[in-house]
């Protein structure tokens, strides 16, 4: 962004030739100087031409100094209030681009561009460092100096904390993300696991998640040593506070882990996150192993694929009214253990159908799949801006497009807020319904006038087809129809549901998160 400067163009400031010359030779005096005092990392000069005129462009890079002590970042909604508030030790990385026009130094002051986090504090910035400016100072390096030890003190409020909007914070957290990089780039660095001094950020494993960083070499052994004594679990951040981040995909790969030892990784996430869920197990039959719906207190279990009903005690078939010989019941009431299990089978069955549809609703309403690499990532927070765990791309949760950085949420207001919109209660934890979602999963269920099966109108077709039996039926009239679409020619049944395409587009309107 473009300082806005009161002063007019260099090009309408009546300037003698000797006047540009002792300017232009000011100018390169400066940079000398410059080059002589800063590193190649920290400043880069590159010539451009502007209404046939040229001029020297300076990029300069500056990492401010740690506070003396941590302050506070409070985070703003887009409606005015605090969603969130964090303790920070240093602001991330400076990049000023600097425009030497022919009227600096004797007449203008140089012209100021700031991007990214610190775009929002510009106007603030740049009368600060022209009111350090007069007729003929040369003023970069007091710039310089500025950014890097004096900026922060001017960018607090009277409380002694640094305001932020959403998308500021979200700017935040990357850039401090390059800010490390830049330091390892410019510093010799221990690794905090074997304190060997090394220089460039490529040398190192950096977690995005926590910040923590080791060299990459110890992160290999570290991670592979993990995996191969079946510790998969424990496969975290080895930073000493105890940090909790754990290691993706994304990280194993960038430490040149084997493809089939990230295979057990990933495998063993899965087993994880569905031992967690009450109502998740494994179908015990060797040659599927696909997740089965299980209940515990009935002890029971039955395969999504291939069907299979079986014992969770045993992992053997179901024993139907009768005690597992594995079970040992203490203080049990048998006779009420063996009554449950009198299950009537339609009844069973279409307790299971309805799970089954509240299980697809839930992955239908919390999970989407990455735009890259169509792995399925669920949604756990309120961010919009979403990053891939195995390809590390950033996607936008509502548009489901591949973004880079924020501007998208300016550009497409109908993608709502950076922070989004927190997950309704009852769809964030499936096991604690807070309405009576049974109702709303099952508003588009209808059965099969077949075979009875459960069966979801997925948009606004009326024509359904049961997976179970292969029979199409009318969602309307509920009827068979092996007649197909002419069905609708010879009734009053619609083929398409105006209302539903209607009451659509407004549910998509009215509902960010989804």
């Amino acid at each position: 962004m473009e300082g806005d400067l009161d002063n007019p163009p260099d090009e309408q400031i009546d300037l003698s030739e000797d006047q540009i010359l002792s300017n232009i030779e000011m100018q390169n005096m400066e940079l000398e100087a410059l080059t002589m005092t800063l590193n190649e990392k920290e400043m880069k000069v590159t010539e451009d031409i502007e209404n046939g005129v040229a001029f020297k462009m300076l990029e300069l890079h500056i990492k401010p100094q740690k506070f003396g002590s941590p302050i506070n970042m409070n985070v703003l909604h887009s409606k005015g209030f605090q969603v969130k508030q964090e303790q920070i030790e240093q602001l991330p990385k400076i990049t000023l681009k600097i425009k030497l026009k022919r009227a600096y130094p004797s007449s203008q002051p140089a012209i100021i561009m700031i991007e990214g986090f610190y775009e929002k504090f510009m106007s603030k910035i740049e009368e600060i460092l022209n009111s350090k400016w007069s007729e003929d100072q040369l003023i970069l390096y007091e710039w310089f100096t500025y950014c890097q030890q004096d900026i922060i003190i001017d960018l607090l409020n009277d409380k002694k904390e640094l305001i932020v909007d959403s998308i500021q914070y979200q700017q935040y957290k990357e850039e401090m993300i390059d800010t490390i990089k830049y330091t390892l780039d410019i510093e010799e660095t221990n690794c905090e696991i074997c304190y060997q001094l090394l220089v460039g950020h490529d040398n190192f494993l950096i977690l995005n998640a926590c910040g923590h960083y080791f060299c990459k070499s110890c992160m290999h052994q570290y991670a592979e040593d993990l995996i191969n004594q079946g510790e998969i679990s424990k496969l975290l951040c080895p930073h000493y506070s105890g940090c909790k981040t754990f290691l993706t995909e994304v990280n194993l790969r960038s430490i040149n882990i084997p493809e089939d030892q990230i295979e057990k990784l990933t495998k063993f996430s899965i087993n994880q996150a569905i031992e967690k869920m009450d109502d998740f197990g494994w179908c015990p039959v060797t040659a599927c192993g696909a997740p089965a719906e299980v209940d515990k207190v009935k002890n029971f279990g039955q395969c999504t694929q291939c069907r299979f009903v079986f014992c969770i005690t045993c992992r053997e078939k179901y024993h139907f009214f009768k005690q597992c010989p594995a079970l040992k019941i203490h203080n049990t009431n048998y006779d009420q253990l063996e009554k449950d299990a009198q299950i009537d089978n339609f009844v069973k069955n279409q307790f299971n159908q309805i799970q089954e549809q509240m299980n697809l609703h839930y992955i239908k309403q919390c999970t989407k799949q990455c735009p890259n690499c169509k792995f399925t990532i669920q949604k756990v927070d309120g961010c919009n801006k979403m990053i891939c765990s195995r390809c590390g791309i950033f996607f936008c949760w509502m548009c489901v497009k591949q973004i880079s950085g924020y501007s998208h949420f300016s550009e497409s207001p109908q993608c709502g807020d950076i922070l989004g919109a927190e997950i309704p209660d009852n769809i964030q934890n499936k096991h604690e319904v807070k309405y009576d979602i049974v109702a709303d999963v099952l508003k588009d269920c209808i059965h099969c006038p077949e075979c009875r099966t459960l069966i979801t109108r997925i948009d606004a077709c009326n024509l359904l087809k049961c997976y179970q039996c292969k029979n199409e039926f009318c969602y309307q009239c509920g009827r068979a129809t092996p007649e197909g679409k002419d069905h609708y020619e010879n009734t009053n049944c619609y083929y398409l549901d105006f209302d539903q395409i209607k009451m659509s587009k407004q549910l998509n309107k009215k509902h960010k998160f989804f």
